[in-house]
């Protein structure tokens, strides 16, 4: 029984600890920081918002479990005034500016982290909820623990120049035993989203076909285009037809997701699918998941794809190319 078990245990931590390319996790950390700090500055309406919100009158306010765990030590009726927002927003700010760098990773990604959930969980005290943020909270964490600016960082050639490693092995080649833990566990988290969103539509009264029968696509796709003012979308609302493949190829792709996690060489059908149909909800309904658009880095081999466009690249290729 102990070599059964003993067994087992090698197989879960080869499973999530085996050497995977520092280089993938690299690339994640700069897609996903750099979403977040658009998500801060560059669309201009989190500071305004977020400075309206600090001025609403206490009884509109119903602080999340999160921000009253992370202001206990201040008391339990604590809330943060406009001027203590403006320093976490701008203290979150430098701290994701320097992590995209790769400066001290680790910690400048954890207090990215941390005041991104600070933020986000103030703006949302005041009954008002958007789901996709959770998961790029979650990556973000992960990332802060994981040698996330182990290549293409501030830290690395920092590392190299200081040990006079220049000549060690490529970035692209570099490997850890902590590098693909993070990814592999996002993507299970996202094959458990996608699959709670299919079960979830499977569910809806009056019985399990109900997503399926297009109507149901219709009034959402018509609802949202009078709401957002979305000529597209109350277009292809007219079509019933549209809907019903529509309404079919969401419950394929959501409850499906998870085996591009357990192949991931899928990953080159099941991200643009996914990219398309996120993008057309958006177009559709005005409802975005940019979070989760960035987040399917994860899923992409990005130091396989670096190697083969350094060969296809390379002053040889190149030559033969142009010789021929």
């Amino acid at each position: 029984m102990t070599a059964h078990w003993q067994r087992l245990w090698n197989a879960w931590t080869h499973y999530w600890f085996r050497h995977a390319p520092v280089f993938d996790l690299a690339v994640t950390r700069i897609i996903v920081i750099v979403l977040q700090l658009w998500r801060l500055v560059g669309e201009g309406e989190f500071l305004p918002n977020l400075i309206s919100r600090s001025q609403l009158p206490n009884a509109l306010y119903h602080p999340l479990n999160i921000l009253r765990l992370m202001t206990l030590p201040l008391g339990t009726d604590y809330r943060p005034s406009q001027d203590v927002l403006l320093m976490v927003f701008w203290v979150t700010l430098i701290a994701g500016l320097i992590a995209l760098v790769g400066f001290k990773t680790n910690f400048s990604l954890f207090v990215f982290a941390t005041g991104c959930l600070f933020l986000r969980s103030f703006m949302y005290s005041f009954r008002e909820f958007h789901h996709p943020e959770a998961l790029m909270f979650i990556a973000l964490f992960l990332l802060a623990f994981s040698p996330s600016g182990a290549a293409l960082s501030l830290d690395n050639v920092l590392r190299r120049r200081r040990n006079n490693a220049m000549q060690e092995t490529p970035v692209i080649e570099q490997t850890s035993i902590f590098a693909r833990w993070p990814l592999l566990l996002i993507r299970w988290l996202f094959a458990l989203i996608y699959l709670s969103a299919a079960t979830s539509k499977l569910s809806v009264n009056p019985g399990p076909l109900d997503w399926m029968n297009g109507y149901t696509l219709q009034y959402i796709m018509l609802f949202d285009g009078l709401r957002h003012n979305i000529e597209l979308g109350v277009w292809l609302s007219n079509s019933h037809t549209l809907a019903v493949l529509l309404s079919w190829g969401s419950i394929i792709f959501e409850s499906t997701f998870f085996l591009v996690v357990l192949f991931p060489r899928l990953w080159w059908i099941y991200i643009p699918a996914g990219l398309g149909f996120h993008a057309s909800i958006l177009l559709i309904q005005k409802a975005d998941f940019y979070e989760y658009m960035a987040l399917y880095a994860v899923f992409v081999p990005w130091s396989s794809l670096a190697r083969k466009a350094a060969v296809y690249l390379s002053p040889q290729q190149l030559r033969a190319r142009f010789s021929s």
